[in-house]
């Protein structure tokens, strides 16, 4: 059974899928995804991976987060533990900090092992990484430029670009990062 903190991400894919006028059969041949997992999906009967998750997001052009946005119309927000998204895949764990804002996103990104198999990814605006705990690799184009982060160090990059994160550290490693979606460029002064 899928939780009610899950149960709008088919919601919101059925809602992108509509404003694309694609059709079930349609969006499964550009994700890869069968016909009867996205139906179950739209209408929350399945609990998706975060590939699956990847594969949606990067085909509609919009940041995974996005899936997992709930309307609010507040001045200040409190966000307690209990509403944080957490999703795993592959030893790859994100928890998501707060609901999706138009601009904004904000993602505590653990990962447990060495792992190279992980997709890369495509998204809207500019992301700044932090690096909390560990050692990671960040990774773009295929492996054409890597940069190498340790404990204390941060970067910022166009997300456009195609990267992945890698953990480049004996044991785990974590990341704080912010996507600001409504940027298209880096200007540092």
């Amino acid at each position: 059974m899928v939780t009610e903190k899950y149960s709008y991400v088919g919601e919101k894919i059925k809602l992108e899928r509509l404003n694309h006028d694609l059709t079930l059969q349609e969006l499964a041949d550009e994700t890869g995804l069968s016909v009867s997992f996205l139906s179950q999906l739209e209408n929350g009967k399945i609990a998706p991976s975060l590939k699956a998750l990847d594969k949606i997001a990067s085909f509609f052009s919009i940041h995974i987060a996005n899936l997992f946005v709930k309307p609010q119309s507040l001045e200040t927000y409190h966000f307690s533990n209990s509403d944080h998204i957490e999703v795993e895949n592959d030893n790859k764990f994100l928890k998501f900090l707060m609901p999706k804002l138009e601009e904004m996103e904000v993602v505590l990104l653990t990962l447990e092992d060495q792992n190279e198999n992980f997709d890369y990814t495509t998204h809207k605006g500019v992301e700044f990484v932090y690096v909390l705990e560990g050692k990671v690799v960040l990774d773009f184009s295929n492996n054409q430029e890597k940069l190498i982060c340790e404990e204390g160090d941060s970067m910022i990059y166009i997300a456009q670009r195609p990267h992945r994160i890698l953990n480049a550290h004996s044991g785990s490693s974590k990341c704080f990062i912010i996507n600001l979606e409504k940027s298209e460029s880096i200007n540092i002064k």
